[in-house]
């Protein structure tokens, strides 16, 4: 444990005051969950251990949830806002409860201050000094990462040995559910192996054990199906180096915040590299072509990409496709015409909304033949291994 970076979230604990911009919102039923990414003097010293490398394979998320029965002032993504911790019985019209979290490896939970803290805020815009501030430090940051970062149009993975394909080892997929966005791992016959999506998310209720295994795995690859928190919670919850020093591939980004930024910066200085992939309809934009295996990215849309992004297309004797967080009615034209041996399809709070004659109940794993495919769930107990 680093005893710089305890310290420091030591001081955390005392702060009121914070500053922050509204980085997710999801409805859920009659209401709104608003994930806003904090950040104040405190936290600045704490990044400057980051960004510099001085801390490497390990980062952290702070963000203040809030639920509501309807968005108001938060509706607006773009706005820097103000938010103070106040007395319990303060009352008014920009007041909200929500709960403070600081998500970080799970050997800082002792020193954690805000480790799901339920607190009262009051929020306010930000004065104009505080959003030039706020500006300033965005695009210096922005700047130094875009220098990094490598965009790519097609991205064609390579194995980091010549090695050929083993059948003893065929294709081995496991999916673990954890919550919301998914979390799986795919071994290529040993040519090469990594995860799509390492979403985490701890439900209190559930008895479904959460997947923490990743120090077990040496991955070459990540693939973020999209930038939602979600999919990446899990490298920041139980990350080491074998996951931060290796090459991650994701769609563009629009918009930057925070939290991403720490993420980035913690796995370039770890010594991974980041490809960024630009849209591109009907057509694959990664490939691993090699012997009797082929796998291949594709964008399912270029509409709403906090619920689409890309889907992984994987062929082997039989053929499988998961869609990431995509709804099936925003495949690509390349794929919605083929014929699949088997679907993954996204967790519930996706916007899920395909014509596939699914059952009314949540589906963990279902070995029934609908449509021409088996299908497989990513939410509930939707925890199952297949060999290809």
């Amino acid at each position: 444990m680093n005893i710089e970076l305890s310290e420091k979230l030591s001081l955390l604990k005392k702060d009121k005051v914070f500053f922050g911009t509204v980085g997710h919102i999801e409805k859920l039923d009659h209401k709104y969950v608003i994930s806003v990414d904090l950040y104040n003097n405190t936290t600045k010293d704490i990044d400057e251990l980051f960004f510099t490398g001085t801390i490497k394979n390990l980062t952290y998320l702070l963000e203040l949830e809030i639920e509501t029965p309807n968005l108001t002032m938060l509706a607006h993504k773009d706005e820097l806002f103000e938010i103070q911790i106040v007395k319990k019985n303060t009352q008014g019209i920009n007041i909200f409860d929500g709960v403070l979290k600081l998500t970080t490896n799970l050997a800082y939970d002792k020193v954690n201050p805000f480790r799901g803290k339920k607190v009262r805020v009051k929020i306010a815009k930000a004065s104009i000094n505080e959003k030039n501030e706020y500006k300033e430090l965005y695009n210096k940051h922005v700047k130094s990462l875009k220098k990094l970062l490598h965009i790519e149009e097609k991205l064609e993975i390579k194995p980091k040995k010549r090695k050929r394909f083993s059948t003893n080892v065929g294709v081995l997929y496991s999916q673990y559910y954890v919550g919301k966005g998914n979390c799986s791992y795919i071994n290529l016959g040993g040519l090469s192996k990594g995860f799509f999506n390492i979403g985490f998310i701890k439900e209190k209720k559930s008895k479904v054990s959460q997947y923490n295994g990743f120090s077990r795995h040496k991955p070459n690859w990540i693939i973020l199906s999209n930038l939602n928190k979600y999919n990446y919670n899990g490298a920041v919850r139980y990350g080491n180096h074998n996951l931060f020093s290796c090459d991650w591939i994701m769609p563009t980004v629009a918009e930057y915040n925070i939290n991403l930024i720490r993420l980035f910066y913690c796995i370039l200085n770890s010594g991974g590299n980041i490809y960024m992939l630009k849209y591109k309809a009907n057509s694959s934009v990664v490939s691993l072509i090699r012997d009797q295996v082929k796998m291949e990215v594709y964008y399912t849309s270029d509409n709403d990409l906090d619920y689409n992004g890309l889907s992984l297309y994987v062929e082997y004797q039989d053929k499988y496709i998961l869609f990431g967080n995509s709804d099936y009615n925003f495949m690509t034209k390349s794929l919605v015409n083929q014929k699949f041996d088997m679907i993954v399809v996204p967790y519930k709070g996706s916007k899920w909304k395909a014509k596939i004659s699914l059952q009314k109940y949540d589906i963990a794993q279902d070995t029934s033949n609908r449509n021409g495919f088996k299908v497989h769930r990513t939410d509930k107990s939707g925890t199952f291994v297949c060999q290809l």
